[in-house]
């Protein structure tokens, strides 16, 4: 049973993370970092941020794991700059939430004197080793990422763009980068940022002028 007296929730979910988590990671090749753990390799770098509710209290909280894989060749053309040093999980290519899945959605794990450790060391390990790990593996495969552009939260417009183009999937680029020009036609800084964009990609003057020139009616 979870101890009453003097209970702190964040020192009880480090404990717990510590104890039922973070051997799993750590089998999993990952490297810990308080609650943060990150699993690095040539291509991209997995996220995985075990998060407290930033309204609960010292003594009532909960708990959900926010997770990621950062795609390196997708950064570089994307968004060079954007991230310094290593990626947080809100940084990253790819995102989803995992909690306790209620109906299809993702909860928050409840934390207060009366959780029992063993209870939510187990729902934690259990989460990461079905859910997490297997999520992380299919965000590893690029055609993979193009189906959360209608998720939450969904990939942004530039890391869908430079995915198409690592696809080779010229026509959709095509078709992406004059809509997306169209939708912002009014804001000059979108507009320069979908130019140095389409540059990183290969696209020349004229073709980017052919691309992007307003269609009539």
């Amino acid at each position: 049973m979870a101890a009453k007296e003097g209970f702190r929730a964040k020192v009880f979910v480090t404990d717990v993370v510590r104890a039922s988590v973070a051997p799993i990671l750590a089998g999993a090749g990952f490297r810990k970092a308080g609650n943060l753990f990150r699993r690095k390799s040539p291509r991209w770098c997995d996220v995985i941020s075990i998060q407290m509710n930033r309204f609960g209290s010292a003594e009532s909280s909960s708990v959900i794991m926010h997770i990621g894989v950062w795609w390196r060749e997708i950064e570089r053309l994307a968004a060079p700059g954007r991230v310094s040093g290593l990626p947080k999980e809100y940084e990253c290519t790819a995102r989803a939430i995992v909690g306790r899945e209620v109906a299809g959605r993702q909860h928050d794990w409840p934390v207060d004197s009366s959780t029992d450790p063993s209870d939510l060391g187990d729902q934690l390990a259990q989460a990461v080793k079905g859910r997490v790990l297997p999520w992380l593996e299919w965000a590893h495969v690029l055609e993979n990422l193009l189906d959360l552009r209608r998720q939450e939260p969904p990939i942004t417009f530039n890391d869908h763009i430079v995915t198409l183009h690592l696809l080779g999937r010229k026509q959709e680029l095509r078709d992406r980068l004059r809509h997306g020009y169209a939708v912002y036609l009014e804001d000059h800084d979108i507009h320069s940022d979908f130019i140095r964009l389409a540059k990183r990609l290969g696209f020349g003057r004229k073709e980017l002028e052919r691309l992007l020139k307003p269609t009539a009616g």
